[in-house]
């Protein structure tokens, strides 16, 4: 008699990848999941000169959490078209079905709307953002001719190499996801509140071996491709600290997310530099509110298992920049 096979994240998306390989399907990146699982393994393999990152043989990741919640599908579609987004996520629903929470995948936004809502201070927009959000503007032929990420009131570049695609080995399955390094700082660029409670230990893991392996990893993000979004790490990291005696947040026991010093409003990622002192003050104030009320939240492990499991999916139209 057989014995049963081991469910496993890597066999339910290869369906997916292979599917998505078919011509004409958008570029995308798988975030989170299966990437960042083989990152925190100590067996795992980083080819740089190949952009591959190689899981080691028997790689397993169970579709379920340890809360016994499915894991979810977080898909970034490299392009700001609706229409991508929803044959990507036709693509997903067809070949993973309900064996993975598979949320809509997300495209980047429009620069045009990211203006828009700096002329807005106090915006709808501006008042229910808590995480970051990707925005590009293309070149006629569908080239990225510039990308930002940002979090109100704070917007930085992303450099062409940021946005690189790299590739998950696990056995014959082949996935497509951001650079290593840039996974650490998407974990603590995605919230108003900085790195999240529920993710700490798992980017702590994951960024020490990152850091054995890649040494020169905290120069690729603190000095090279990655240092617009270490520098959005750093703006959110001071948002959630008290002014009289902000702390340093140490990653993998190398990369110091130090918080800014002096008047953030002269900081250059500060968006509203158009608008009257008495705004800018008030949109920062605003900004610090939601950073501590929304980190005290999010390090209370009921609230944050009750949220994940009946209120995240519905979530994203609240608390994203759109």
């Amino acid at each position: 008699m057989s014995t049963p096979e081991t469910p496993n994240c890597v066999t339910i998306v290869r369906p997916f990848t292979e599917a998505m390989r078919a011509e004409g399907m958008p570029a995308y990146h798988m975030l989170g999941g299966v990437g960042s699982a083989a990152l925190c393994d100590t067996a795992t393999i980083i080819r740089s000169d190949e952009k591959q990152i190689v899981a080691p043989d028997g790689f397993v990741l169970s579709p379920h959490r340890d809360d016994g919640n499915l894991r979810d599908v977080d898909i970034l579609v490299m392009s700001d078209r609706a229409e991508d987004a929803a044959r990507v996520h036709d693509v997903a629903r067809a070949t993973i079905g309900d064996r993975l929470d598979v949320d809509s995948p997300f495209t980047f936004h429009s620069l045009e709307q990211l203006e828009r809502q700096a002329e807005h201070p106090f915006g709808w927009s501006a008042l229910k953002t808590f995480l970051s959000d990707r925005y590009i503007a293309l070149e006629d032929d569908g080239s990225i001719r510039a990308a930002r990420k940002a979090l109100y009131p704070f917007a930085v570049d992303l450099s062409p190499e940021s946005l690189d695609t790299w590739h998950v080995q696990a056995g014959e399955v082949s996935i497509p996801v951001p650079h290593p390094a840039i996974t650490v700082l998407n974990y603590v660029t995605r919230s108003v509140s900085g790195l999240r409670w529920k993710d700490t230990d798992k980017v702590q893991k994951m960024a020490t071996a990152i850091f054995d392996k890649q040494p020169d990893a905290v120069d690729w993000i603190v000095d090279g491709p990655g240092r617009e979004q270490f520098e959005l790490a750093r703006l959110l990291h001071t948002l959630r600290q008290p002014k009289k005696d902000p702390q340093t947040l140490t990653i993998g026991d190398r990369l110091q997310i130090t918080p800014v010093r002096g008047d953030l409003r002269d900081h250059p990622a500060f968006m509203l530099t158009d608008e009257t002192e008495i705004t800018q003050r008030a949109a920062l104030a605003l900004a610090r509110a939601k950073s501590q009320a929304l980190g005290t939240l999010e390090s209370n492990p009921t609230i944050v298992r009750l949220f994940q499991k009946h209120a995240e999916r519905r979530a994203g139209s609240i608390v994203n920049n759109t």
